[in-house]
């Protein structure tokens, strides 16, 4: 099997994972509108605290984990395949995912620049990811307009909202910017 299959397949896995993701947060939260509408009537009013609030930020941490994955091994790939003396972690860039882009375009010499939207797009998706994993999903500076210029991301007050259509961008980018890198190098087996 090529690198390029190998990693259709790991977003087709995703992909579908996604949509059974997607049809249980929408089932959850039509369960607490009806839990609501029971309670209006109610002294307290019921108060929606569910698992459906996890998915998406989960989501963008799995995509964002198959690209460093994926970078990783097609890094390493290109290392032996075209014996270089220099390794991904000999290259210092912005973030992880700087790194290895500067590690391909510079030391490896592959070319791109046909996929620098998908590669500005997969940015996006580490910032989004970064907040989530080290701020909880909000923006704790308020000088922060970065993340609510992002498409697809939102704020509610200081929280960051992920609306579904920023998931499946996201993945489609991480797949056409893989599997770009794989058959620039000519797909190893």
């Amino acid at each position: 099997m090529t690198i390029t299959e190998l990693i259709k397949i790991d977003i087709l896995t995703l992909r579908n994972y996604f949509t059974k993701l997607f049809d249980l947060e929408n089932r959850i939260l039509a369960f607490n509108q009806e839990q609501r509408d029971a309670a209006s009537n109610q002294p307290y009013y019921y108060q929606e605290h569910s698992i459906a609030q996890f998915i998406k930020p989960d989501m963008v941490c799995n995509i964002y984990s198959l690209i460093d994955f994926w970078m990783k091994e097609l890094c390493r790939y290109q290392k032996e395949k075209s014996k270089l003396a220099l390794g991904s972690k000999d290259i210092k860039g912005e973030n992880d995912l700087d790194a290895y882009q500067k590690y391909l375009t510079k030391v490896a010499a592959v070319d791109l620049n046909a996929v620098k939207n998908s590669y500005e797009s997969l940015q996006s998706l580490r910032k989004v990811r970064k907040k989530f994993i080290h701020d909880g999903g909000h923006i704790l500076d308020n000088s922060d307009t970065t993340i609510s210029n992002i498409k697809g991301v939102r704020l509610a007050g200081s929280l960051i909202v992920i609306d579904e259509s920023f998931i499946w961008e996201s993945l489609k980018h991480a797949e056409v910017y893989l599997c770009a890198i794989a058959q620039n190098m000519a797909d190893g087996r």
